[in-house]
């Protein structure tokens, strides 16, 4: 034992020297992997690239953008500059949370489903006593709610697994009261702490409840002068363009809404397509926040078949794989006006076909902004390959892709401090300034006149190619071009 004791001694740093040798060893290396940082934050740092059909309103919309899209994007350290911290840094926000919130809930009138919407209004509101507010709301917070409303209102929608919580919805609500516009947080059915009043939750396709509150808050508006505009993110992007382009192609659009934000669209949707570990990660996600958490409502039904395929759901491993069994008990609406509410699809294919927004941008009515990041993991290699036809098919679409910025993270360099501001704390993201300019500079090239000529002429584009491409057996296609 002694010799092992004189041994184990002489290998511990027993001198001040070795100390110091170590010391400078981890400050080196330290130092090397800050140099490393800035190197990458300096490769990454780069000018968006911005597709458009060339047109004079085009023009004038991107000279507006400029401050945004005319000058380098630059991430900050660590976490701007490595796409899945910059995610976590966009989901994982804690701040801020405005204390003036207001939770709405509203049933849909096709199934009986709850949906939840939290308002953001200007900080002379009174917020609500709690998260599950019942409606029972004093005349100043039923004002606030019901209106009518004589601002902008811009309406969010989460991704896949998440709510209205989530740090990239409260970032975005939060630089809009700032503007002193009125945010909307819309929570999917089953989501933010609403339980699923019926056995159908919610997926990449069914665009009724969206429907239904744009409807609504319509409605609550004081004129059709007064915008709304919707912002989607990740599914909830998917949505709000599939959304935007079944109402333009029937005309239907409600007058209020004068365009929308698409951030992290995956366009194609093809869930086996998901790389791994994400497939895994996602469908992990909509088993324990939908199958299990709401399985008292799926338990309503007591088809044998209905239970087999949810049983299915739960026991598949892949995204994919759940989507394929739980097809045909999924909710869905008809293509076509008056989009009437319809259960089940055939397969995880026809699923995957009907929901994919690619196949409706071309019908889009007014300005539409896509933001992707090229290096986002869970979309970017799919929806770089619908660029070209989103861009083509539509002058309202305007497509802006940063070379960095993760799945809805865009955590940057806003001052001098090359780390950014703090990324779980209050500081806002790149994509929440540029799509605030959007909305400011589409309110004020309408407000000038500039999309009046424009959309007259889009809409008999749009109807000629309705009646050449379209109603055979007296259907609208809605099948790319070859």
């Amino acid at each position: 034992a002694g010799p092992k004791q004189q041994q184990s001694k002489e290998v511990l740093p027993s001198t001040s020297s070795a100390w110091k040798s170590m010391q400078k060893s981890a400050l080196l290396l330290g130092t090397s992997l800050l140099l490393n940082e800035f190197r990458l934050q300096e490769k990454l740092t780069q000018i968006p690239k911005v597709f458009y059909q060339k047109t004079p309103r085009n023009d004038v919309l991107l000279s507006l953008l400029s401050s945004y899209l005319m000058r380098p994007f630059k991430p900050s350290l660590i976490f701007g500059t490595h796409p899945v911290m910059n995610s976590i840094s966009g989901y994982a926000k804690v701040g801020p949370k405005n204390q003036n919130r207001i939770r709405e809930i509203l049933t849909m009138t096709s199934d009986g489903a709850r949906i939840a919407l939290d308002w953001d209004d200007n900080p002379t509101a009174s917020s609500s006593s709690d998260g599950s507010s019942n409606n029972n709301f004093n005349e100043e917070q039923r004002q606030a709610v019901k209106g009518p409303h004589g601002v902008p209102v811009i309406i969010l929608l989460h991704g896949i697994n998440n709510s209205a919580e989530f740090g990239y919805i409260r970032s975005m609500m939060n630089s809009c009261t700032k503007r002193g516009w009125i945010a909307v947080g819309m929570n999917m059915r089953g989501c933010g702490g609403v339980h699923l009043a019926t056995p159908r939750g919610y997926n990449g396709a069914y665009t009724g409840d969206l429907r239904s509150v744009l409807s609504t808050i319509s409605h609550r508006m004081v004129n059709l002068d007064v915008p709304i505009f919707i912002a989607g993110y990740s599914l909830g992007a998917n949505l709000i363009t599939k959304y935007l382009g079944e109402e333009g192609l029937a005309g239907t659009l409600p007058k209020n809404v004068k365009g929308a934000m698409s951030l992290g669209n995956p366009l194609k949707i093809n869930s086996n397509n998901l790389k791994i570990p994400w497939n895994w990660v996602l469908a992990a996600g909509i088993k324990t926040g939908v199958l299990l958490k709401h399985r008292r409502a799926f338990q309503q039904m007591k088809c044998k078949s209905f239970q087999e395929k949810m049983h299915s759901a739960l026991m598949a491993s892949t995204l994919g794989a759940l989507d394929d069994h739980a097809s045909p008990c999924m909710i869905r609406n008809e293509k076509h006006y008056p989009f009437s509410t319809r259960v089940g699809f055939d397969n995880g294919q026809h699923y995957w076909d009907d929901s994919s927004s690619c196949h409706y941008i071309q019908h889009v009515s007014v300005p539409l902004l896509l933001m992707l990041s090229k290096d986002d993991f869970l979309v970017s290699h799919v929806a770089e390959q619908w660029l070209p036809h989103c861009v083509e098919m539509n002058p309202n679409v305007m497509f802006v892709e940063s070379e960095t910025g993760g799945h809805l993270g865009w955590h940057f360099v806003d001052g001098n401090n090359p780390f950014g501001s703090n990324p779980f704390g209050r500081g806002a993201n790149w994509a929440d300034g540029c799509c605030c300019k959007f909305i400011e500079s589409v309110i004020l090239m309408q407000r000038h006149g500039y999309y009046h000529e424009e959309e007259e002429d889009f809409i008999e584009k749009r109807n000629v190619i309705s009646s050449r491409r379209g109603r055979a057996a007296g259907k609208v296609s809605t099948e790319l071009p070859t």
